[in-house]
């Protein structure tokens, strides 16, 4: 029996896109865990704090990224734009597995005292770096082999493995709650991320180089370095401010959805930690269901549009949504939390066709995955831990909504500077 030539072409069509979103799934789970666990693993780095406190400090581990995000991306961005998108996704696939097979081994502070959090902040921050190689550079890989009209679509399917990674952490999370297994066996999430990293190393090793990278032409050399990266930026500086304002609102917004609210909910309502976490698990698989609806609306039309108007309605919505958090009941807290889903799908659904279209190939693995870097993890990863501070020195149920509200404003800012339409 012969193959068309159509068949065959879809058939690697969907190779290079599981190519692509398998390592971004594994890299999701892996680096989700932390943020996922840190109500659990709070007491057992920080016991001498009261709980409050141990959550703000837990949840200050995160924001540090801000040092190896950046670093991570212009590593594996000045690989992937000059050795290849291949070479980049591959190596950043073996670090981030490394690195989470060692999360489980870390000891805690009755094992180790203060020499456990250090321990623990700086393997989080090797991880960090080494994932930062993977967000942005799958979608690139993959939308790079798709010419078509489609992008939106398929950035929101890439998008769709980004949730499928921290759902698959939170449904393993939320089983092991579920059976008393949480505080003794912890360690085995990250060593499942690590085992299961081999799968997706071999997926990425039987497929070929992005076309449109292998069409370049004159690609300057590897040892210009980051010389030539400097200059790069100076370049594209406003394409660059608009990513990074737009990256950390994508990023906040979900960070407010699906790791703030797992410890804030159960100071402000009556529902408890263990029913917060099954809920934040059924969040998950609904973005998973609308990202490719909101991805399919983007391409039918302008997609800083369509992120403006949903940054926009995240501005709008967020001190009522945060206020009605207050003594809530689980129905209540069922519909703030997916209102909050719905707006960042929204946002976020246009967000790799959006910034790949700003940069050429020749230079976009670096622009972007620094910008993003920067975006999420200067504005986006302190919304946790700030929106904790805001509520302690205040005791305002909204006053979190305050930070929410700066980010949207920025993103809108960014969208608006790169793409001039009527409002």
């Amino acid at each position: 029996m012969s193959i068309s030539a159509e068949t065959f072409s879809i058939s690697k069509s969907r190779r290079y896109i599981y190519a692509g979103i398998i390592g971004n799934i594994l890299e999701h789970y892996d680096t989700a865990l932390f943020g996922l666990l840190a109500p659990f693993l709070a007491p057992l780095f920080f016991p001498t704090f009261d709980p409050l406190n141990a959550l703000i400090l837990t949840y200050a581990i995160l924001p540090l990224d801000i040092l190896s995000k950046p670093l991570g991306s212009l590593v594996f961005g000045h690989i992937g734009d000059r050795l290849g998108r291949k070479q980049a996704l591959s190596l950043s696939i073996i670090g981030t597995a490394v690195m989470t097979g060692l999360m489980g081994c870390i000891p805690t502070y009755h094992e180790a005292g203060i020499y456990a959090v250090f321990i623990l902040t700086a393997v989080r921050i090797l991880q960090k770096m080494c994932a930062a190689g993977e967000c942005i550079g799958g979608a690139i890989f993959i939308l790079e082999h798709h010419e078509k009209d489609n992008k939106g679509f398929l950035g929101s399917l890439y998008s769709c493995s980004t949730v499928l990674g921290i759902l698959l952490a939170s449904a393993m999370i939320n089983c092991f709650d579920t059976f008393g297994l949480i505080h003794s066996h912890w360690r085995w999430l990250f060593w499942a991320g690590f085992v299961t990293s081999g799968i997706g190393l071999y997926v990425r090793y039987q497929t070929q180089e992005s076309p449109e990278f292998l069409r370049q032409e004159n690609l300057p050399s590897y040892t210009k370095g980051f010389i030539s990266t400097w200059e790069v930026l100076k370049k594209y500086r406003k394409e660059f401010l608009a990513i990074a304002a737009v990256s950390g609102f994508s990023y906040s917004i979900y960070e407010m959805a699906l790791v703030f609210l797992n410890g804030y909910l159960p100071l402000v309502s009556d529902v408890s930690s263990s029913k917060i976490m099954g809920l934040n698990t059924l969040l998950l698989g609904l973005d998973m269901a609308i990202l490719p609806v909101f991805g399919w609306i983007s391409d039918k039309q302008n997609a800083a549009k369509h992120m403006f108007y949903a940054s926009l309605a995240s501005f709008a919505a967020a001190i009522p949504l945060l206020a009605l958090c207050d003594h809530a009941s689980y129905l209540q807290l069922l519909f703030v939390r997916t209102c909050w889903v719905i707006l960042g799908v929204w946002f976020c659904a246009p967000f790799h066709a959006w910034s790949q279209d700003l940069i050429p190939v020749r230079h976009r693995y670096t622009i972007i995955s620094l910008g993003y870097a920067i975006g999420s993890q200067l504005i986006g990863a302190p919304a946790a831990s700030i929106g904790f501070w805001l509520y302690k020195h205040t005791q305002v149920v909204y006053a979190p909504a305050y930070y929410i509200m700066f980010a949207a404003l920025l993103a809108m800012i960014g969208l608006y500077s790169k793409r001039p339409w009527k409002v």
